[in-house]
């Protein structure tokens, strides 16, 4: 697995690297006890990610994975964004839109902030449901809250403006819908092109 790449030299090794598929099959070929599913799983092989170790999965491969651990918290975060998820099918794509929403509006400089990449927004929407509990703690419901920060927001967005005032949010908070029905089309959605082990 790990090849050339050592802890030593991963820093200065310029050759290819092993993907995210390739980890995963690694660490479940290695048979340890507590690596062998759900979220513990993805998160070695992250590690490996930021390590430099090995490539990040494409967004597709990630899509995949939350369909197919439909009882974790990204896939969680999709339902309570709104998403209908009846299939295979509609979790890609659903992941696919918040993916393809984010990395469109986010300025550069947000990106490199938040680390954005397919792993990030796995990671923020198994974040969207403890969010939620604990607005509802404060007696606040997620989705009115959304409701009324995008009608403030209005029409009246500015890519990046948010660098220069905290107040501003950093992408439109009212996704495409023209966009999504385009993931959707995109035939982005094919089983066989998910499968990240």
């Amino acid at each position: 697995m790990l090849g050339l790449v050592t802890w030593q030299t991963r820093i200065l090794y310029n050759g290819e690297k092993n993907s995210s598929a390739s980890a995963l099959r690694f660490i479940l070929d290695l048979k340890v006890l507590g690596f062998q599913t759900g979220l513990t799983l993805l998160q070695f092989a992250n590690n490996l990610v930021f390590l430099g170790i090995c490539e990040a999965p494409a967004a597709e491969e990630v899509a995949g994975w939350i369909a197919s651990n439909s009882t974790l918290g990204a896939y969680n975060g999709l339902l309570r964004l709104g998403f209908s998820l009846m299939g295979y099918a509609s979790i890609v794509a659903a992941y696919m839109s918040v993916y393809d929403h984010l990395e469109r509006n986010l300025s550069e400089d947000d990106k490199k902030c938040l680390g954005f990449g397919t792993l990030f927004v796995e990671h923020l929407l198994c974040k969207v449901g403890r969010w939620e509990y604990r607005l509802r703690l404060q007696h606040h419901e997620f989705l009115d809250m959304a409701q009324e920060a995008t009608r403030v927001q209005g029409n009246h967005w500015i890519k990046g403006a948010n660098s220069k005032d905290y107040l501003a949010f950093p992408i439109p908070l009212q996704a495409d819908r023209s966009r999504i029905q385009a993931t959707i089309d995109s035939g982005m959605v094919s089983r066989q092109s998910f499968r990240m082990f």
